[in-house]
């Protein structure tokens, strides 16, 4: 399997869960940016928002097709510990795999003395849901098809979220990620939140010596309990999944998939392709 350079790392660091089930994923319809006029920041430029009168940085990738008429997905997608959001962005680029049905945004997660993280809690939480609502009033988004993606800590980060706030995002995937629960709880997940539920897509590089195997196998027993699925597997249907299982029986829709190759702590390009597919197997 290919790797990234630009997207290995991402210190399996992480906090806690915490906070009540909640998150503003909506049942379908068009966002209130329909029909207005439209901007594309660049790319690679950092935008700025304040939230609970903290200053938060994020890169924007608007599809250069993009009218504001046409419903499209948006995509969170966070970077690693000790990483910034524009390492990932190659990585993921959801942009071309979505052949412009895609926004995609790379929020930064909090700094401290350490470095980056994703800390699971209601500040990083209130960030991700403000964003949301202001793309959401700037850009013609499917509301029903908002989702959340993060590699490592930020894997973490999302399994977190899928726990503690399953309505937030309508399906979750994460690359090299574990949980939910931390580190700590890494290879015995831990949910407070005892009627979650959530649609997962989990990847996991059988040499990952970082986030390992046996932490990628113990979230998915974690989630095909949650979600009531058999042990049975099949190949997942629909296009673009290359590495993928499926567990059978779940829950009608709260799908679990699994993902593995041969890769070690990084978003491969297969990787990255997966994660598109399971999103854009939501219809």
């Amino acid at each position: 399997m290919d790797q990234d350079a630009g997207a290995t790392g991402g210190q399996a660091a992480g906090g806690s869960s915490g906070g009540g089930a909640g998150g503003g994923f909506s049942a379908g319809g068009s966002s209130e940016g329909c029909g207005k006029a439209i901007t594309r920041p660049s790319p690679n430029t950092q935008q700025t928002m304040s939230v609970g009168g903290m200053s938060r940085t994020y890169l924007l990738d608007v599809p250069s097709s993009a009218d504001n008429k046409t419903p499209l997905v948006l995509i969170f997608a966070l970077h690693g510990a000790n990483m910034t959001n524009t390492q990932v962005v190659g990585s993921f680029n959801f942009d071309t795999r979505s052949s412009g049905k895609a926004i995609t945004v790379y929020p930064q997660g909090d700094d401290t003395a350490s470095g980056a993280r994703w800390t699971s809690n209601e500040t990083n939480w209130m960030y991700l849901q403000s964003l949301m609502t202001d793309l959401e009033s700037s850009y013609c988004v499917d509301t029903s098809k908002v989702f959340l993606t993060g590699f490592s800590m930020g894997g973490g980060f999302t399994m977190d979220t899928a726990c503690q706030k399953t309505n937030m995002f309508r399906a979750y995937a994460t690359v090299e990620g574990y949980g939910p629960g931390g580190v700590s709880a890494a290879t015995k997940p831990v949910c407070a939140n005892t009627s979650a539920k959530a649609p997962l897509l989990i990847i996991q590089g059988s040499t990952d010596t970082t986030v390992t195997p046996a932490m990628g196998q113990a979230s998915l027993a974690f989630w095909t309990g949650k979600n009531g699925c058999s042990a049975t597997t099949t190949t997942p249907m629909g296009a673009g999944f290359t590495s993928c299982m499926a567990n059978q029986d779940c829950t009608s829709t709260f799908p679990v998939y699994y993902c593995t190759g041969t890769w070690q702590h990084t978003i491969t390009s297969t990787a990255a392709g997966d994660v598109w597919a399971f999103f854009s197997s939501f219809k």
